[in-house]
């Protein structure tokens, strides 16, 4: 074997080592590509603001490096419409200790002059050119930070070369797979999640939207069922009564004007009986009532009792990000 099909293979061996990652969609990739950011403009405070964070996720923005606080300072100066205003991160004091809230060391610090004062919660002004750090009231309204750990990426494939006719990669799965959070369904070659933070309709879509994918649509008894073992499993108590797709936005709620948010076809139906029914005020949005409660028989089934402002756990369903064809 000549030396430069020797190093080809050497390097893609040693390549093999490294495992590539994906961000969540919505996020962008961190100084260390384990690590993504979201960036939120509307001011909100701390503990707010982290609740938004843990939804999709992860927690407010930790900081364990000069490289990291310059990276994060820098996506704030290219978000903000005014880099001078502060900006939560992850940073609260617990008695008399700072920490992070995500649990990481608090070994790098970047606090300005005189700081921390008074307030147990942390902020960073990017428009410094050090972007240093200040203590504030944590009820304080700010824009915000959130990081979330990327996933690995299971479609990336092994490097090759053609410089020798040798393969060292092993085979790609053709076994589609699901981002992270997700689980398939092989009958209908969907990925679904049961998001147990409370949102109403619309927020719950939007969710699923920034994800990839749309509320759940339903379309025969053996994917109900899947979705009503996914809903026990991640969902409280003996029953659940998530949001899914269904939706009529008109004034008449009879089954006609019903339609899945996905705007695929409505090809199966589990309405509860005399169902969907106008009780008055927005009624246009269906949610699942899951097996094991005292109605239908304790059969699992549609409704929509209940007015789109509502809140309540919700299922997003996508495509496989990979391996679906």
């Amino acid at each position: 074997m000549n030396t430069r099909c020797f190093l080809s293979i050497f390097f893609i061996l040693l390549n093999l080592n490294f495992i590539s990652t994906i961000c969540p969609k919505g996020t962008i990739e961190g100084f260390d590509p384990k690590i993504c950011y979201k960036f939120f403009g509307a001011p909100t405070d701390f503990l707010s603001a982290n609740i938004t964070c843990q939804i999709i996720g992860g927690n407010l923005a930790s900081i364990n490096s000069a490289f990291i606080n310059e990276f994060i300072s820098q996506t704030l100066k290219d978000s903000l419409a005014d880099p001078t205003i502060k900006t939560w991160i992850g940073g609260t004091k617990i008695g008399s200790t700072w920490t992070w809230i995500d649990g990481n060391p608090f070994s790098y610090k970047n606090w300005a002059k005189g700081q921390p004062s008074s307030g147990n919660c942390a902020s960073i002004d990017p428009s410094q050119s050090v972007s240093n750090w200040y203590s504030n009231d944590c009820q304080t309204n700010m824009p915000y930070i959130c990081e979330v750990s990327a996933a690995e990426d299971p479609c990336s494939v092994c490097p090759t070369t053609t410089s020798c006719p040798v393969s060292v990669c092993p085979t790609v799965s053709p076994i589609p797979v699901c981002r992270h959070g997700y689980s398939y369904f092989s009958q209908w070659n969907s990925c679904y999640k049961y998001v147990n933070a409370p949102l109403n309709f619309e927020a719950a879509e939007n969710y699923c939207i920034n994800e990839g994918g749309y509320l759940t649509s339903i379309h025969s008894p053996d994917e109900q069922e899947y979705i009503d073992t996914l809903s026990h499993q991640y969902g409280d108590g003996p029953y659940q009564a998530p949001w899914i797709g269904l939706r009529d936005t008109g004034n008449d709620l009879s089954l006609p004007f019903w339609f899945w948010t996905d705007n695929t076809e409505t090809t199966y139906s589990n309405w509860y009986p005399g169902y969907p029914t106008n009780g008055g005020g927005d009624s246009g949005c269906g949610d699942m009532i899951t097996s094991g409660s005292p109605w239908n028989n304790g059969k699992s089934y549609w409704e929509n009792d209940n007015n789109c402002d509502q809140t309540r756990p919700f299922i997003c369903k996508q495509a496989p990000i990979c391996g679906s064809g």
